[in-house]
Protein backbone atom coordinates (compact mmCIF):
# COMPACT_ATOMS: atom_id res chain seq x y z
CA UNK A 1 0.00 0.00 0.00
CA UNK A 2 1.06 3.60 -0.48
CA UNK A 3 -0.14 7.15 -0.10
CA UNK A 4 -0.16 8.78 -3.50
CA UNK A 5 -1.33 12.04 -4.99
CA UNK A 6 -2.03 13.38 -8.43
CA UNK A 7 -0.48 16.38 -10.07
CA UNK A 8 -2.53 19.53 -9.57
CA UNK A 9 -4.91 17.80 -7.15
CA UNK A 10 -8.46 19.04 -6.58
CA UNK A 11 -9.29 19.84 -2.96
CA UNK A 12 -13.03 19.45 -2.38
CA UNK A 13 -14.57 21.50 0.42
CA UNK A 14 -17.56 23.63 1.31
CA UNK A 15 -17.46 27.16 2.68
CA UNK A 16 -20.17 28.33 5.02
CA UNK A 17 -21.88 31.64 4.45
CA UNK A 18 -25.21 33.13 3.48
CA UNK A 19 -27.60 30.26 2.74
CA UNK A 20 -28.25 28.29 0.73
CA UNK A 21 -24.77 26.81 0.41
CA UNK A 22 -23.70 23.27 -0.46
CA UNK A 23 -24.52 22.04 3.04
CA UNK A 24 -28.19 22.92 2.52
CA UNK A 25 -28.75 19.92 0.25
CA UNK A 26 -26.92 17.57 2.61
CA UNK A 27 -28.95 18.92 5.52
CA UNK A 28 -32.30 18.50 3.77
CA UNK A 29 -31.40 14.91 2.91
CA UNK A 30 -30.49 14.30 6.56
CA UNK A 31 -33.83 15.82 7.61
CA UNK A 32 -35.80 13.36 5.46
CA UNK A 33 -33.65 10.34 6.38
CA UNK A 34 -33.87 10.86 10.13
CA UNK A 35 -37.56 11.82 10.35
CA UNK A 36 -38.78 8.17 10.40
CA UNK A 37 -36.13 7.29 12.98
CA UNK A 38 -37.19 10.16 15.25
CA UNK A 39 -40.79 8.95 15.05
CA UNK A 40 -39.79 5.62 16.60
CA UNK A 41 -39.02 7.46 19.84
CA UNK A 42 -41.42 10.41 19.45
CA UNK A 43 -44.40 9.03 17.49
CA UNK A 44 -46.42 12.26 17.82
CA UNK A 45 -44.15 13.93 15.21
CA UNK A 46 -45.96 14.38 11.89
CA UNK A 47 -43.39 16.36 9.90
CA UNK A 48 -40.12 18.24 10.30
CA UNK A 49 -38.59 21.19 8.48
CA UNK A 50 -35.07 22.52 8.89
CA UNK A 51 -35.07 25.76 6.83
CA UNK A 52 -31.98 26.95 4.99
CA UNK A 53 -31.88 30.12 7.11
CA UNK A 54 -31.39 28.03 10.26
CA UNK A 55 -28.35 26.24 8.78
CA UNK A 56 -29.53 23.04 10.50
CA UNK A 57 -28.37 23.83 14.02
CA UNK A 58 -30.30 27.03 14.71
CA UNK A 59 -33.91 26.14 13.84
CA UNK A 60 -36.09 23.04 13.67
CA UNK A 61 -39.82 23.28 12.90
CA UNK A 62 -42.13 20.38 13.74
CA UNK A 63 -45.81 19.53 13.47
CA UNK A 64 -47.32 17.06 15.94
CA UNK A 65 -50.45 15.08 16.71
CA UNK A 66 -51.23 16.83 19.99
CA UNK A 67 -53.03 14.73 22.60
CA UNK A 68 -52.33 16.30 26.02
CA UNK A 69 -51.39 19.63 27.68
CA UNK A 70 -47.81 20.86 27.36
CA UNK A 71 -46.99 18.13 24.89
CA UNK A 72 -45.01 20.58 22.76
CA UNK A 73 -42.73 21.41 25.69
CA UNK A 74 -42.22 17.75 26.44
CA UNK A 75 -41.20 17.24 22.81
CA UNK A 76 -38.75 20.16 22.91
CA UNK A 77 -37.08 18.78 26.04
CA UNK A 78 -36.84 15.34 24.48
CA UNK A 79 -35.22 16.69 21.31
CA UNK A 80 -32.72 18.80 23.25
CA UNK A 81 -31.57 15.57 24.89
CA UNK A 82 -31.35 13.51 21.70
CA UNK A 83 -28.00 13.15 19.92
CA UNK A 84 -27.34 15.79 17.26
CA UNK A 85 -30.70 17.46 17.96
CA UNK A 86 -29.25 18.60 21.28
CA UNK A 87 -27.26 21.26 19.40
CA UNK A 88 -30.38 22.99 18.03
CA UNK A 89 -30.94 26.53 19.32
CA UNK A 90 -34.60 27.11 18.43
CA UNK A 91 -37.51 24.66 18.11
CA UNK A 92 -41.00 25.66 16.93
CA UNK A 93 -43.94 23.24 17.26
CA UNK A 94 -47.21 23.47 15.29
CA UNK A 95 -50.44 21.50 15.06
CA UNK A 96 -50.56 18.69 12.51
CA UNK A 97 -52.86 20.65 10.17
CA UNK A 98 -50.21 23.33 9.56
CA UNK A 99 -48.09 22.76 6.46
CA UNK A 100 -44.69 23.49 7.96
CA UNK A 101 -43.02 23.21 4.54
CA UNK A 102 -44.95 26.35 3.54
CA UNK A 103 -42.87 29.25 4.87
CA UNK A 104 -45.63 31.81 4.39
CA UNK A 105 -48.10 29.66 6.36
CA UNK A 106 -45.59 29.17 9.17
CA UNK A 107 -44.97 32.92 9.50
CA UNK A 108 -48.68 33.80 9.36
CA UNK A 109 -49.50 31.24 12.04
CA UNK A 110 -46.77 32.57 14.31
CA UNK A 111 -47.78 36.21 13.90
CA UNK A 112 -51.43 35.47 14.59
CA UNK A 113 -51.16 32.89 17.35
CA UNK A 114 -48.15 33.37 19.62
CA UNK A 115 -48.64 34.90 23.06
CA UNK A 116 -45.21 35.96 24.30
CA UNK A 117 -46.31 35.73 27.93
CA UNK A 118 -46.73 31.94 27.97
CA UNK A 119 -45.97 30.36 24.55
CA UNK A 120 -42.17 30.71 24.79
CA UNK A 121 -40.05 28.13 26.60
CA UNK A 122 -36.43 28.95 27.48
CA UNK A 123 -33.77 26.41 28.30
CA UNK A 124 -29.97 26.11 28.30
CA UNK A 125 -27.60 23.54 26.93
CA UNK A 126 -24.83 22.65 24.51
CA UNK A 127 -24.65 24.43 21.15
CA UNK A 128 -23.01 23.75 17.81
CA UNK A 129 -19.34 24.64 17.45
CA UNK A 130 -20.31 27.11 14.68
CA UNK A 131 -22.57 29.06 17.03
CA UNK A 132 -20.94 32.43 17.69
CA UNK A 133 -23.77 34.24 19.48
CA UNK A 134 -23.62 32.88 23.03
CA UNK A 135 -21.35 34.54 25.60
CA UNK A 136 -19.06 31.52 25.64
CA UNK A 137 -18.41 28.76 23.14
CA UNK A 138 -20.47 25.56 22.95
CA UNK A 139 -23.03 26.52 25.61
CA UNK A 140 -25.90 28.97 25.77
CA UNK A 141 -29.64 29.50 25.92
CA UNK A 142 -32.28 27.87 23.75
CA UNK A 143 -35.77 28.92 22.71
CA UNK A 144 -38.86 26.77 22.25
CA UNK A 145 -42.01 28.24 20.69
CA UNK A 146 -45.31 26.43 21.25
CA UNK A 147 -47.54 27.39 18.32
CA UNK A 148 -50.03 24.58 18.91
CA UNK A 149 -53.70 25.16 19.68
CA UNK A 150 -54.29 25.42 23.41
CA UNK A 151 -56.41 22.73 25.05
CA UNK A 152 -57.81 22.16 28.55
CA UNK A 153 -54.98 22.45 31.07
CA UNK A 154 -53.14 25.19 29.13
CA UNK A 155 -53.42 28.97 29.36
CA UNK A 156 -55.61 30.59 26.72
CA UNK A 157 -54.00 33.28 24.59
CA UNK A 158 -54.90 36.89 25.38
CA UNK A 159 -53.19 38.29 22.33
CA UNK A 160 -56.38 39.12 20.38
CA UNK A 161 -58.02 41.21 23.08
CA UNK A 162 -54.78 43.00 23.96
CA UNK A 163 -53.58 43.78 20.44
CA UNK A 164 -56.96 44.92 19.15
CA UNK A 165 -56.77 47.86 21.54
CA UNK A 166 -53.46 49.16 20.19
CA UNK A 167 -53.03 52.32 18.15
CA UNK A 168 -52.74 52.35 14.37
CA UNK A 169 -49.46 51.04 13.02
CA UNK A 170 -46.90 53.80 12.29
CA UNK A 171 -45.09 54.34 9.02
CA UNK A 172 -41.40 53.51 8.62
CA UNK A 173 -40.55 57.19 8.09
CA UNK A 174 -42.10 58.05 11.45
CA UNK A 175 -39.74 55.60 13.13
CA UNK A 176 -36.68 57.06 11.39
CA UNK A 177 -37.73 60.61 12.28
CA UNK A 178 -37.97 59.70 15.98
CA UNK A 179 -34.80 57.57 16.13
CA UNK A 180 -31.99 59.22 14.21
CA UNK A 181 -29.52 56.46 15.12
CA UNK A 182 -31.53 54.09 12.93
CA UNK A 183 -30.52 54.02 9.26
CA UNK A 184 -33.42 52.07 7.75
CA UNK A 185 -36.75 50.60 8.79
CA UNK A 186 -39.37 48.28 7.30
CA UNK A 187 -42.76 47.60 8.86
CA UNK A 188 -44.33 44.40 7.59
CA UNK A 189 -47.92 44.01 6.41
CA UNK A 190 -50.53 45.47 8.72
CA UNK A 191 -53.16 42.73 8.98
CA UNK A 192 -51.44 40.35 11.44
CA UNK A 193 -52.13 40.46 15.17
CA UNK A 194 -48.40 40.89 15.76
CA UNK A 195 -46.98 43.90 13.91
CA UNK A 196 -43.30 43.43 12.99
CA UNK A 197 -40.66 46.07 12.30
CA UNK A 198 -37.10 45.50 11.03
CA UNK A 199 -34.63 48.32 11.63
CA UNK A 200 -30.88 48.81 11.17
CA UNK A 201 -28.63 50.58 13.67
CA UNK A 202 -25.37 52.43 13.13
CA UNK A 203 -23.91 50.78 16.23
CA UNK A 204 -20.92 52.58 17.70
CA UNK A 205 -20.64 51.26 21.26
CA UNK A 206 -21.49 48.24 23.42
CA UNK A 207 -25.06 47.85 24.72
CA UNK A 208 -26.31 50.47 22.27
CA UNK A 209 -28.67 47.91 20.75
CA UNK A 210 -30.53 47.08 23.96
CA UNK A 211 -30.81 50.78 24.84
CA UNK A 212 -32.40 51.60 21.49
CA UNK A 213 -34.81 48.67 21.84
CA UNK A 214 -35.93 49.77 25.31
CA UNK A 215 -36.35 53.36 24.15
CA UNK A 216 -38.40 52.27 21.14
CA UNK A 217 -40.62 49.82 22.98
CA UNK A 218 -41.38 52.37 25.71
CA UNK A 219 -42.40 55.04 23.18
CA UNK A 220 -46.23 55.06 23.11
CA UNK A 221 -46.25 56.28 19.51
CA UNK A 222 -45.02 52.85 18.45
CA UNK A 223 -47.08 50.65 20.77
CA UNK A 224 -48.70 48.95 17.73
CA UNK A 225 -45.33 47.34 16.93
CA UNK A 226 -45.19 44.12 18.94
CA UNK A 227 -42.03 42.63 17.40
CA UNK A 228 -39.06 44.98 16.90
CA UNK A 229 -35.95 43.45 15.31
CA UNK A 230 -32.74 45.49 15.42
CA UNK A 231 -30.01 44.61 12.91
CA UNK A 232 -26.57 45.87 11.95
CA UNK A 233 -26.27 48.92 9.71
CA UNK A 234 -25.20 47.01 6.59
CA UNK A 235 -28.19 44.63 6.52
CA UNK A 236 -31.01 44.93 3.97
CA UNK A 237 -34.36 45.06 5.77
CA UNK A 238 -36.13 44.17 2.50
CA UNK A 239 -34.37 40.79 2.28
CA UNK A 240 -36.55 38.64 4.54
CA UNK A 241 -34.45 35.50 4.10
CA UNK A 242 -31.23 37.23 5.18
CA UNK A 243 -32.99 38.91 8.11
CA UNK A 244 -34.24 35.51 9.34
CA UNK A 245 -30.76 34.03 8.92
CA UNK A 246 -29.28 36.87 10.96
CA UNK A 247 -31.88 36.52 13.73
CA UNK A 248 -31.31 32.79 14.07
CA UNK A 249 -27.53 33.06 13.92
CA UNK A 250 -26.88 36.19 15.96
CA UNK A 251 -29.01 35.87 19.07
CA UNK A 252 -28.66 34.16 22.39
CA UNK A 253 -32.40 34.00 23.20
CA UNK A 254 -32.26 34.73 26.94
CA UNK A 255 -29.79 37.58 26.51
CA UNK A 256 -31.05 39.25 23.34
CA UNK A 257 -34.85 39.12 23.68
CA UNK A 258 -36.41 41.96 25.70
CA UNK A 259 -40.04 41.61 26.74
CA UNK A 260 -42.55 44.36 27.33
CA UNK A 261 -45.75 42.52 28.23
CA UNK A 262 -46.88 40.80 25.03
CA UNK A 263 -44.29 42.65 22.93
CA UNK A 264 -40.67 41.76 22.25
CA UNK A 265 -37.54 43.53 21.04
CA UNK A 266 -34.74 41.41 19.55
CA UNK A 267 -31.14 42.62 19.42
CA UNK A 268 -29.48 40.99 16.40
CA UNK A 269 -26.45 43.30 16.38
CA UNK A 270 -22.82 42.25 16.80
CA UNK A 271 -21.94 41.55 20.46
CA UNK A 272 -18.19 42.12 20.24
CA UNK A 273 -17.17 44.28 23.19
CA UNK A 274 -20.35 43.55 25.15
CA UNK A 275 -19.97 42.66 28.86
CA UNK A 276 -19.29 38.92 29.41
CA UNK A 277 -19.10 38.17 25.67
CA UNK A 278 -15.99 36.05 25.11
CA UNK A 279 -16.38 34.67 21.59
CA UNK A 280 -15.06 35.73 18.20
CA UNK A 281 -17.78 37.34 16.10
CA UNK A 282 -17.10 36.31 12.47
CA UNK A 283 -17.36 38.51 9.43
CA UNK A 284 -20.01 37.63 6.88
CA UNK A 285 -18.49 35.52 4.10
CA UNK A 286 -19.26 36.67 0.60
CA UNK A 287 -17.24 35.77 -2.47
CA UNK A 288 -15.74 38.59 -4.56
CA UNK A 289 -16.52 38.78 -8.27
CA UNK A 290 -12.94 37.73 -8.98
CA UNK A 291 -13.34 34.50 -6.98
CA UNK A 292 -16.70 33.78 -8.65
CA UNK A 293 -15.08 34.14 -12.09
CA UNK A 294 -12.24 31.77 -11.13
CA UNK A 295 -14.75 29.18 -9.88
CA UNK A 296 -16.79 29.48 -13.10
CA UNK A 297 -13.65 28.97 -15.20
CA UNK A 298 -12.51 25.91 -13.22
CA UNK A 299 -16.03 24.48 -13.18
CA UNK A 300 -16.15 24.62 -16.99
CA UNK A 301 -12.72 22.97 -17.24
CA UNK A 302 -13.45 20.23 -14.68
CA UNK A 303 -16.89 19.28 -15.96
CA UNK A 304 -16.41 19.65 -19.73
CA UNK A 305 -18.39 22.85 -20.04
CA UNK A 306 -21.52 21.52 -18.34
Amino acid sequence: TAITHRKNPIYLTTIVGKPPQEDFYLGKATERIFLPLMRTQLPEIIDMNMPAEGVFHNLVILSIDKRFPMQARRLMSALWGMGQMSFVKTIIVFDQDVDIQNTQKVIETLLNKIDFTHDLFFSEGILDVLNHASDKALYGSKLGIDATTKIEGEDESKIKSENNSKTASPLSEHVLESFTELTSCKILKQNDLHQVAFATLDKKKPQQGCKVIKKFMNDKKFSAITVFVLLENHENVNDASTVLWKILNNIDPKRDMYFFGNRVGIDVSCKTGEPDFKQYWPDEIEMSNNIKQIVDQKWTKMFDGK
